[in-house]
C-alpha cells in the first residue's frame, strides 16, 4: 500500500523542510523561495520524490527572499524565473533598494502552461535571478584606476583604444597629462614621451579587454564571461596579431544580448583577429530548483482522491462480517489506484480511488448498522429490566395491602392477641420489605451493567 497511512508523516517532514530554504537555493543573496497557493505539495509516486505541484493553466506563485549582505545599499535592477520549457517569467513586483544587511521580498506570479508545453512526464528544472547595482554603480569589468607608470609600459593589454588617461602626481596634486605628450601602443601597452617627461610620479587610468573568442573566418558568435551587460556599455574591438592593432568596432558590426551577454559579429574573423571586448554588467544572484510539476486535470483528481481515501474513518477491526470484506475490497481498489498512478495512468488511477472510496463508504455502513442492532437489544434489555423492577414494586404494594387487612381482623381479637398479632405483623411486614429492596438493589446493579456495556460498544464504534 504506497500511500496508506503515510499523509501524517509527509506533512510533518514538509512542515520542517518549508522552515529552510528549498534545495538547491544555497546562493549569496537569496535565502529562501517558496511557493504558494499550490495544487500538491509534498510525496508524489509518480515522480518518486516531493514536488511542487500546479494544475496547468492555474496560477504559479512564488516568494524569494533576498538580503544584501554587503556594506553598500543596493538597487534590484529586474528579477526573473527561468524554467526548462524555454519560458521565462519576470516581475516588477520587489523594493527598488536594499539597504546594507537588510531583507526585501521578490514576487512572481504566472500561469503554469499546458502540459503539451511543459509535460507532466517529468519534473521541471527552474532558475531565479534577481539582478542588482551596487550603490556606487555597475560593476565595470577590466578597468584600471590607479597603476604606477613610471616604467612606460602598463601591465595590462590590448587596451581600448583612447580610453587612458595619464596623471602626473607632485606635491599630492595629480594632475592629467595632455594626450600629446606621450604616444601609447594600444596593442601590448608600451608607451614613451614624446617631449620632457613631466615631473612627479606617473599613474595611468585605462580600460582593458576580455577575450570573447578567436578568429577561425567562420565563427561569429561569443558569449562574455559575466551578464547581464549594463546596456551601451560594451566596447567590441577587433585585435590584429600580425598588424599589432586594436580597432573599435561599429555598433552596426554586431549585434549584442544584454541579458546573456552573447556577441553575434556580422563578419566572421580571420585566424590572425580576436574579438575582445570590455563592459560594465550588473551584479546577480542566482538559485535553482528541480521539484516543479505540471499537473494534468486527471492527475490532479487522482491525487485528491487518494487524499480523500487516507483521510477516510477507519475503526481498528470492523464488527461486521461484510464490513471486514468491503474494507479489504476498497484497500485492494486503493492498491490498484496506486499502481497506476505510479505509471502516469491517471485516468485510470482516477477511477480505483473513486471505487476505493464508495466501497470503504459500504464498509463503514455495513458496520454502522450492525452496531445500531447490538445497541437496540442492549436498550430492549435495559427497558425489560425497567419492566420488571416496576412490577416487583407492585407486587410489595399488594402484599402490603393485604397484610393491612389482615391487621384490621385480627384487631377484632382480644387486645393481648391482637398485639401480639400486630407485632408479628409489623416484623413481617419489615422483612417483606427488606427482601424487595434486596432484590431491586440487584435489579439495579445489573441495568447498571448493562448500560455500561452500550456505553462501550458506541465509544468502540465511534473510534
Amino acid at each position: 500500500m504506497a500511500k496508506r497511512f503515510r499523509v501524517l508523516m509527509v506533512s510533518l517532514v514538509l512542515a520542517g523542510v518549508l522552515c529552510l530554504a528549498l534545495p538547491g537555493l544555497a546562493s549569496a543573496g537569496i535565502t529562501s523561495a517558496q511557493w504558494s497557493e499550490t495544487a500538491y505539495n509534498g510525496l508524489d509516486d509518480f515522480y518518486g520524490t516531493t514536488v511542487v505541484a500546479y494544475e496547468a493553466g492555474s496560477t504559479a506563485k512564488l516568494a524569494v527572499s533576498v538580503q544584501n549582505t554587503g556594506v553598500y545599499d543596493i538597487t534590484i535592477k529586474s528579477a526573473k524565473v527561468t524554467f526548462d520549457w524555454g519560458e521565462e517569467y519576470s516581475t516588477t513586483d520587489f523594493p527598488s533598494q536594499v539597504k546594507a544587511g537588510d531583507f526585501g521580498i521578490v514576487r512572481f506570479a504566472f500561469t503554469v502552461p499546458s502540459t503539451d508545453v511543459a509535460t507532466n512526464m517529468v519534473l521541471h528544472a527552474y532558475e531565479i535571478a534577481v539582478v542588482y547595482e551596487i550603490q556606487n554603480g555597475a560593476t565595470a569589468v577590466n578597468w584600471v584606476s590607479w597603476e604606477l607608470a613610471n616604467d612606460l609600459n602598463l601591465d595590462n593589454d590590448p587596451m581600448v583604444p583612447d580610453s587612458e588617461t595619464i596623471y602626473a602626481v607632485s606635491a599630492g596634486v595629480a594632475t592629467a597629462v595632455a594626450g600629446s605628450a606621450y604616444t601609447l601602443a594600444d596593442y601590448d601597452g608600451e608607451w614613451t614621451w614624446t617631449g620632457a617627461a613631466p615631473a612627479g610620479t606617473i599613474y595611468a587610468s585605462y580600460k582593458y579587454t576580455e577575450l570573447l573568442f578567436n578568429g577561425d573566418g567562420v565563427r561569429k558568435v561569443g558569449y562574455l564571461t559575466t551578464a547581464p551587460v549594463v546596456a551601451g556599455s560594451e566596447v567590441v574591438c577587433l585585435v590584429n596579431d600580425g598588424a599589432e592593432t586594436v580597432t573599435k568596432l561599429d555598433s552596426t558590426a554586431y549585434s549584442i544580448d544584454y541579458a546573456t551577454g552573447k556577441i553575434t559579429l556580422g563578419t566572421a574573423p580571420s585566424t590572425l583577429q580576436t574579438v575582445r571586448v570590455y563592459y560594465s554588467y550588473y551584479n546577480v544572484w542566482t538559485a535553482s530548483g528541480a521539484d516543479f510539476a505540471v499537473y494534468s486535470a486527471d492527475q490532479l483528481d487522482a491525487n485528491q482522491l487518494a487524499g480523500t481515501y487516507d483521510s477516510m474513518y477507519r475503526s481498528a477491526t470492523f464488527d461486521s462480517t461484510e464490513g471486514l470484506q468491503l474494507e479489504q475490497e476498497a484497500e485492494t481498489l486503493a492498491d490498484l489506484g496506486d499502481v497506476e498512478y505510479a505509471n502516469g495512468n491517471f485516468a485510470a488511477a482516477e477511477g480505483y480511488y473513486q471505487q476505493a472510496i464508495d466501497t470503504m463508504n459500504e464498509a463503514i455502513a455495513a458496520d454502522t448498522s450492525l452496531n445500531t442492532g447490538v445497541e437496540d437489544i442492549l436498550i430492549g434489555l435495559g427497558t425489560g429490566a425497567g419492566a420488571w423492577i416496576d412490577s416487583q414494586a407492585a407486587k410489595g404494594d399488594a402484599e402490603a395491602t393485604k397484610l393491612e387487612a389482615e391487621a384490621d381482623r385480627i384487631a377484632a381479637l382480644t387486645d393481648a392477641e391482637a398485639n401480639k398479632l400486630n407485632a408479628e405483623a409489623g416484623f413481617a411486614d419489615l422483612y417483606g420489605v427488606f427482601l424487595i429492596l434486596i432484590g431491586v438493589a440487584g435489579v439495579l446493579a445489573a441495568a447498571g451493567g448493562i448500560v455500561w456495556s452500550v456505553s462501550r460498544l458506541v465509544a468502540a464504534r465511534r473510534m
